[in-house]
Formats: structure tokens, sequence, C-alpha cells
């Protein structure tokens, strides 16, 4: 006879495996739903891939194209509110601010489609 603990420890353990068990066959075998889902979030992160993407290469090939004498910055605000900058250092270390994020965000966007899982 087990004692009330080890009773308790296997009933654990089979209760553990189930899970693991129950969830494992969920991933190998969706429903249409669950997989009509699955595809809707991964269009998604597509769409937000291929956004910051774009704005990547937008500003790479902006900088391509900027021969640093004739740089101005602009911002809008929505209210009407605006300012521009003319100072070619203050635009770089902008621009290297925002590029940096664009590649961080990039990269964030590249892995969760990576890691995706259908």
């Amino acid at each position: 006879m087990l004692h009330n603990g080890t009773a308790k420890s296997v009933n654990a353990k089979k209760a553990e495996l189930k899970k693991a068990t129950d969830k494992v066959e969920a991933i190998l075998n969706p429903t249409a739903e669950k997989r009509i889902n699955k595809l809707e979030t991964l269009q998604i992160l597509s769409e937000k891939y291929k956004a910051v993407k774009e704005k990547t290469d937008d500003l790479t090939n902006y900088r391509a194209s900027n021969d640093d004498t004739q740089a101005r910055m602009e911002f809008k605000a929505q209210n009407g509110y605006s300012f521009s900058i003319s100072n070619n250092a203050v635009i770089e270390e902008v621009l290297n601010v925002v590029e940096n994020k664009l590649f961080a965000m990039l990269e964030k966007s590249e892995k969760e489609i990576i890691d995706f899982q259908i």
C-alpha cells in the first residue's frame, strides 16, 4: 500500500503528464478556427514587419542621398505647430537614434515571425 504522500505525488505526476499530453495534442491537431486565427496573427506580424522594413529602407536611402550641406529636418504636430533643424550635427544625432530604434524594432519583428508557431 502506498503512503498518502506517495499517492499524492503519483497523482500529481499523472495530472502533469495529462496536461502536457493535452497541450501537445492541441498543438499537433489544432481546430480549423485555431489555424485561421493563427494565420490572421501571422499576417498582422507580417504587416508590422513590412512597415518597419519600409521605414528602415527609407532612412537608409535618405542617408545615402544626403550630402550634409543642405540638410534640414522638420517636425510638425497635429495642432499645426512645427519647427525645423538645419544643424547637420544635430540632424545626424537624431538620425542615429531613429536608425538604432528602427533596427531594434525590425530585429524584434523578425524574431516574432521566426518564433511564431502556426
